[in-house]
């Protein structure tokens, strides 16, 4: 049966409050919850030991140990670093939520650490750098611009230049660089077949001659060694096995002022360049080791990873340590299984150490010495439930949440009982069918909806029957294929969504409200291409969105309980604006991580219905990536009442206190936000927000934190 769209309906309760009222009220709660509410751990639903899990992208940069780990189910894989005290501290939490950052490939250039890493989910893997000095992470260049990735690795330093293979999408993966001046081109292109690139792997300097392994089109040899001085074009060091199959050069190192690398002939063997010369095996440690590899120069010797068949039954992998001269085995306390597992080495804080799983499980570090390891890091912290999907229903919180047994248990919280169980797990009612997956919980008209898939139905919507039980709200794609619905808003008794947002369906604009059921409003791409709408967000009468469309690219649309529109191609034509989330100020909408017109911004605003994007009451506003600017932290939003504290360093100049605070306070679905000033702070509340501010300054207080149901 095929429904009419529902309008959106009017928002019910009490009126907005005026600005004065707003601005009392946010100050008066931002004193009380900084100065007398510090905050307390509810419950600690999953206490087991965590349990680190480190990259193998390693590097020592001025006395610190950077490293890719996931050490809090909440943020996924992100950047942390290790000092030589041994405390484990989060740099970034370079894509906000539980998705991962995953950066790679470090390398320091005048005073910056570069790096590979995603910032959004509307952004693929680009160049990162990170200020050593303010930890301010900026997007340096979006090689592949849109949600591609540029994928940029291998990066190393050459004189004041930064070179490292990337993929712009149109070339294939090829040789760029990033001069002085902070331009970032192509350095080297080994391939002109659109598409397909040279590949070029493991770069490392050598006095002034970069090495790399790489493919060209001529000579046709395979992926074999290569050298490029920046005064010449790349040449071809040694065809190592002739042909056209390629010996596979890994691991290159400098060391001695000579080349070190592995590469394929009949076996995996260690091999030394020195000057103009052909590439000679190293004897002193090949044929004895083979499958050599993580080669890495500690204390003016060379230590690496190689295989003896004669080790053991079947063989065993062995680290070594090289001096130029001899060989020798090092930390032969770790077992096959363990030396099996090896998946780097660095030099840190005077000690070799090593990247393996001490128990077959996630990878950690450890000190090495001739004869074993020693952890590196302490055990920090327990695991965390991964508490997530927060929605304020019935007068409390309900979520999802992990005991430690990796299963989805439904919990609330409210005042009278604190945090408490709902159900152990999740199930159809009648059948018993286990949920899996929960992506979201939200309340509308009374019920407690919840996005979860089955085996029977894939991932659809289903309604909260009381205990462990759902009822399945509709089937709207028949089948286990699922909906695969996201991205909801609730205006009065409706929610908005993204709905058929799986593989290969085509996700546009639906609505559900209990009278009327699930259907479609809008398809915004025209045909079976999806317009993958998200960030829904409602201001006024109307439901603002991203979506994108073959056209206008991803831009700013709207419904206005009718129809579909575009509100604004902030990048003219076929280009795209592409944004993590939008936020409600005043009649404004606030873009989060927003690229526009070839332009990066961590908060900009738009009127609808204007053409202007307000300068004087947003900040920042019109500046492109600003290293002196914080960061805004959010939870997932749901319906309800809120107040979001958001802390941020602002210009020197700003001789108050040097800080600025940002309040938004949600009633009933109508969004006010009111900003505190330096000069705003003249009122009644000046001197009692002073000093609670003075108070969390005292503390370190530099992060954004909420109080809100998401």
């Amino acid at each position: 049966m095929v429904r009419s769209a529902p309008r959106l309906l009017p928002k019910r309760g009490a009126p907005a409050p005026t600005a004065a009222a707003c601005l009392l009220l946010t100050c008066t709660l931002a004193a009380v919850a900084i100065a007398a509410t510090p905050a307390r751990l509810i419950r600690d639903i999953n206490g087991n030991p965590f349990v680190r899990d480190v990259d193998s992208e390693l590097v020592a940069v001025r006395g610190n140990l950077y490293m890719a780990a996931r050490n809090d189910d909440a943020m996924g894989n992100e950047l942390w670093t290790l000092s030589p005290d041994g405390s484990l501290t989060l740099v970034a939490d370079l894509n906000p939520g539980p998705a991962s950052g995953h950066p790679a490939h470090f390398a320091e250039l005048n005073g910056r650490l570069y790096f590979s890493a995603q910032l959004s989910e509307l952004v693929g893997t680009e160049l990162v750098a990170m200020n050593l000095t303010t930890s301010a992470i900026t997007l340096v260049a979006d090689l592949c611009a849109g949600p591609c990735s540029g994928s940029p690795k291998y990066m190393t330093r050459l004189g004041d230049e930064l070179y490292f293979q990337a993929d712009d999408g149109a070339n294939g993966p090829e040789l760029w660089v990033l001069n002085a001046s902070g331009h970032v081109s192509i350095a080297h292109q080994f391939k002109s077949a659109a598409g397909q690139g040279g590949s070029p792997a493991f770069l490392v300097a050598v006095n002034e001659t970069l090495f790399m392994a790489a493919e060209a089109d001529a000579p046709d040899a395979g992926t074999e060694l290569w050298a490029f001085d920046r005064n010449q074009s790349a040449r071809l060091v040694s065809d190592l096995k002739p042909g056209a199959g390629g010996s596979f050069p890994q691991f290159l190192v400098a060391f001695n002022d000579s080349l070190y690398f592995s590469a394929q002939t009949t076996e995996r063997f260690l091999f030394k360049l020195d000057g103009a010369s052909e590439p000679v095996l190293v004897d002193a440690v090949s044929p004895q080791l083979t499958n050599v590899s993580f080669l890495t120069v500690h204390n003016d010797e060379m230590y690496g990873l190689g295989w003896n068949a004669s080790s053991g039954p079947g063989g065993q992998n062995h680290v070594f340590r090289f001096d130029g001269t001899s060989l020798s085995l090092h930390a032969q306390g770790l077992t096959a299984n363990q030396t099996n597992s090896v998946s780097g080495l660095v030099s840190f804080n005077g000690t070799l150490n090593v990247l393996y799983s001490p128990s077959g499980a996630e990878s950690d570090l450890a000190v090495t010495s001739a004869s074993g390891v020693s952890p590196l890091m302490p055990q920090q912290g327990t695991q965390g439930s991964n508490a997530r999907t927060f929605c304020i229903h019935d007068n409390s919180v309900f979520f999802i949440a992990d005991v430690g047994t990796s299963a989805n248990q439904l919990w609330m919280f409210n005042t009278s009982h604190g945090a408490t169980m709902v159900a152990p797990s999740l199930s159809e009612a009648g059948t018993g069918a286990a949920l899996t997956s929960p992506t979201a919980l939200v309340s509308v008209d009374g019920e407690l909806l919840m996005a979860a898939s089955s085996a029977e139905h894939g991932a659809e919507l289903w309604k909260h029957l009381g205990k462990e039980a759902f009822e399945l709200v509709q089937d709207i794609a028949s089948g286990s294929v699922g909906s695969h619905c996201n991205n909801f808003e609730v205006a009065g008794n409706t929610v908005f969504m993204a709905c058929m947002c799986g593989t290969n369906q085509d996700c546009e604009l639906w609505a559900y409200a209990t009278s009327a059921g699930a259907q479609v409003l809008a398809d915004i791409e025209a045909g079976a291409t999806p317009s993958n709408p998200f960030a829904l967000t409602l201001l006024g009468n109307a439901i603002y969105f991203g979506a994108t469309t073959s056209t206008k690219g991803t831009e700013l649309f709207q419904w206005d309980g009718t129809s579909a529109s575009l509100t604004a191609d902030l990048t003219s034509g076929a280009g795209s604006s592409s944004f993590d989330e939008m936020l409600v100020y005043g009649n404004a909408l606030m873009f989060v991580n927003i690229h526009m017109a070839g332009q990066f911004y961590r908060l900009l605003a738009l009127v609808p219905g204007t053409s202007t994007l307000p300068n004087a009451d947003f900040d920042p506003v019109s500046n492109p990536v600003d290293e002196r600017h914080g960061f805004l932290f959010r939870v997932p939003e749901c319906v309800g009442v809120a107040l979001r504290i958001v802390l941020r360093i602002t210009e020197p100049e700003c001789n108050c206190i040097a800080q600025r605070i940002s309040f938004s306070i949600a009633f009933d679905g109508r969004r006010v936000v009111r900003d505190a000033e330096c000069v705003g702070l003249r009122i009644g509340l000046r001197i009692g927000l002073r000093i609670a501010l003075r108070i969390a300054l005292r503390i370190g207080l530099r992060v954004a934190f909420c109080i809100t149901e998401p």
